[in-house]
């Protein structure tokens, strides 16, 4: 049997051994554990009980059907049930216990003592890395009773799938320490590690080729499945194909974390952002070398499953060749807390991982086999497959593939009355302007876990200064934190820029001629109006065009009056009156253009001797931010060019409320690109994307003298005296702190 069927063989066994992980300190989240750490503690306040059938309150009580669960894999001769596993007094008993309790010291290694810290019950706070606290949630032990508990006796990726979404939602609400200031580490945070390295480990004692390795010996690595995420997103024309490339990403990264998690489970995704993953593996050089039934290798499997990537499950709009991952599996193997505690711990390389650039690159095969023989124009969008050989398709310069990717993000939008836009004309601002905003967070330092060193658990004046442990589950806690951060930002945008703007419904008297789902631009004389061709449906819907433009911005082009233009709603009613008057009143002519026709097409009129006979508008107001980024490090939003500086002042009150303490360790950097509707998306873009290749300038500043009192007062000119400014042979100001 080949390695990685016998996995496939064991996959169950190993998703249980996993859910055992990420479950095996429930306990602490109750309100009986919060009560037993309180400051406040009464005699009678005690933990929950671990694993006493007749106890009510144990979960051999409560779920008596895992008593009889086992856990049961070839690495020892006898099984475990999920009770018994869940006691950690039963751990040294054999194999399966103590790869749990060695799997459980390396994820916990960051567990310190505090002078103190202790909270007082009710009011306990957790805490993120950067020390922004939040109350922790009330009624913890009934939520964690109402976990899917029992699905463990029939567990599958089923099961897996729901019990991962539960736990997601309610641990990461609880801190793993109570005690200030270690309580920044979430009970997810650290279930979610341990989960990993015990399903990895015993994966990797199954496939040994002798006796399993002693639990002591257990080592692991990470190994990298990376794209250039922004180069492949920011070649995009058109905003739609721009979301239609994050579509597939997701769907890419997603599918390939299947294959390692579940399919053949030897592996857990502990990072992701735009351009790629990062898995816990066992520690098994030859790991990417491992075979299938067929002899087909990890390696080339990870690539097809990429390969497979597509929207809506369509098989005809897979992203084939436009893209393949390069995959690193780390050179040096880590254990995390030493295990002989003689402080020789390992951190993986994290962040050395993610440092290399990785280039977009093509399968040239699979993209060879498009071009068949034929002597075509390029797409215009991918650059990579010939033009056509839809006629609508030729039209617009692009392949089937990206012109039906296209019309299904098109076709979403105008179907489903979207509460969303992906149209950069519906975005920008009455004056027809826009600003893509662009953060970025500086992580070097913290995925190194170098500046870890920098936060106390015990300061110089409550005794011998200690520094934080740098281990696996608090630099995984940084990032989690960043990335949360940025998606906060991005709901907060949703709401924050959903107002009254309506859009326009044009009913015709005849079916045009006209692409399903294309945009086009209807000549309103001084201006004009984007609109998409949204057909006739089975369901009895469609068969209008529907308006993709800032109705405001329209309507002061068209001259409207500036009371108009202060109200959506009334913007929207002055329109729709203005293109009944012209052209149902008094029978103007409909003139439209195909704005990506070739220039000799262009100003063809594609709705010649047609009549506009109704008018209806849409009663679903819509958000006017359309997010492309929010990752650990990077945020990028396109917001209207009104609205931007709020925006961004905003979001600088935000990263200084939770992230101030470690302002000069953790810098933020925001930007703006601002520029017209007509300019195009890509030109933007590669603005947007230089920004990001900033690189934060660190320098160290010593204190020279330090000033009891107040500060001197500011008597310097900086019009009059030139030495303010530093330069070779200049004179620099000290300046003194005061305390």
């Amino acid at each position: 049997m080949s390695q990685l069927e016998i996995l496939a063989q064991h996959r169950d066994a190993l998703l249980l051994a996993e859910a055992i992980g990420w479950l095996h300190d429930y306990r602490k989240c109750s309100d009986e554990q919060l009560k037993v750490q309180a400051a406040n503690k009464a005699p009678k306040d005690q933990a929950l009980p671990r694993s006493e059938a007749t106890d009510p309150n144990s979960l051999s009580g409560r779920y008596n059907i895992l008593t009889s669960t086992n856990l049961q894999l070839p690495v020892q001769s006898n099984a475990r049930t999920v009770t018994n596993l869940f006691d950690d007094n039963t751990w040294r008993q054999d194999l399966l216990g103590l790869y749990l309790s060695r799997c459980h010291n390396t994820a916990h290694f960051d567990k310190q003592d505090p002078a103190g810290g202790k909270q007082s019950y009710p009011g306990i706070q957790i805490s993120s890395p950067f020390g922004f606290e939040r109350p922790v949630l009330n009624d913890l032990t009934s939520k964690m009773w109402a976990l899917p508990w029992a699905s463990l006796a029939t567990y599958s990726k089923t099961e897996r799938q729901n019990l991962f979404v539960a736990l997601r939602n309610l641990f990461p609400q609880v801190g793993a320490d109570t005690r200030r200031p270690t309580n920044e580490v979430d009970l997810w945070s650290w279930g979610l590690l341990v989960g990993a390295l015990y399903k990895t480990a015993l994966a990797g004692a199954l496939l040994s080729a002798s006796t399993p390795p002693d639990a002591q010996n257990l080592h692991w690595r990470l190994l990298s499945v990376r794209v250039d995420g922004l180069g492949y997103l920011f070649n995009a024309a058109r905003l739609p194909d721009l979301l239609s490339r994050q579509e597939l990403l997701h769907d890419a990264f997603a599918r390939v974390c299947s294959l390692l998690e579940e399919t053949y489970p030897l592996a857990n995704e502990v990072y992701r952002d735009e351009h790629g993953s990062l898995y816990v593996v066992p520690d098994l050089p030859g790991l990417l070398g491992l075979t299938n039934s067929q002899g087909v290798p990890l390696s080339q499997l990870i690539l097809q499953e990429f390969a497979k990537a597509t929207l809506k499950g369509r098989q005809a709009l897979q992203l084939g060749g436009e893209i393949t991952p390069v995959l690193v599996l780390e050179p040096t193997p880590w254990w995390g807390q030493d295990p002989n505690r003689s402080g020789s711990d390992e951190l993986p390389a994290i962040n050395a991982m993610l440092s290399p650039g990785v280039r977009a690159q093509a399968d040239a095969e699979a993209i060879e086999a498009f071009w068949n023989s034929r002597i075509d124009a390029i797409c215009t969008v991918c650059g990579l497959r010939p033009q056509g050989p839809a006629r609508k398709a030729i039209e617009r310069n692009v392949c089937n593939i990206c012109e039906q990717r296209r019309l299904d993000r098109s076709q979403a939008w105008a179907s489903e009355q979207s509460h969303e836009t992906i149209w950069i004309d519906e975005v920008a601002d009455t004056n027809g302007r826009l600003t893509l905003i662009v953060g970025q967070f500086d992580l070097e330092g913290w995925l190194e876990g170098r500046l870890l060193d920098s936060l106390l658990v015990i300061a110089p004046n409550e005794g011998t200064t200690t520094t934080k442990t740098a281990s696996f589950s608090r630099v995984q806690r940084i990032w989690q934190t960043t990335r949360q951060f940025w998606r906060e930002v991005q709901a907060w945008l949703d709401t924050t820029l959903s107002d009254d703007r309506r859009r326009v419904l044009l009913y015709l008297d005849q079916e045009p001629d006209l692409g399903p789902f294309h945009v086009y631009e209807l000549d309103l004389g001084s201006t004009s109006l984007s609109v998409v061709w949204y057909p006739p449906q089975a369901d009895g819907s469609g068969g209008y065009l529907i308006s993709a433009d800032n109705l405001n911005a329209v309507a002061r082009r068209l001259g409207a009056e500036r009371h108009i233009l202060e109200d959506a709603v009334i913007a929207a009613i002055w329109l729709e009156d203005y293109l009944q008057q012209q052209f149902m009143q008094q029978t103007r002519q409909l003139i439209l253009h195909n704005p990506e026709a070739t220039p000799g097409k262009r100003q063809q009129n594609l709705l010649a001797g047609r009549r506009l006979i109704r008018t209806e508008h849409q009663d679903t107001a819509y958000s006017t931010a359309i997010p492309i980024l929010a990752e650990p490090r990077s945020f990028m939003a396109l917001v209207p060019a009104n609205r931007s500086l709020d925006i961004l002042q905003q979001i600088k009150l935000k990263y200084e409320r939770e992230m101030g303490k470690v302002r000069n360790r953790l810098p933020l950097q925001l930007s703006a690109v601002y520029f017209s509707r007509r300019t195009p998306l890509r030109a933007a873009l590669d603005a947007g994307q230089a920004m990001l290749k900033r690189k934060t300038m660190t320098t160290v500043w010593n204190v020279r003298s330090v000033v009891q009192g107040s500060l001197p007062a500011d008597t310097c000119d900086p019009a009059k005296d030139r030495t303010t400014k530093p330069g070779p042979g200049r004179t620099h100001h000290a300046f003194a702190i005061a305390s």
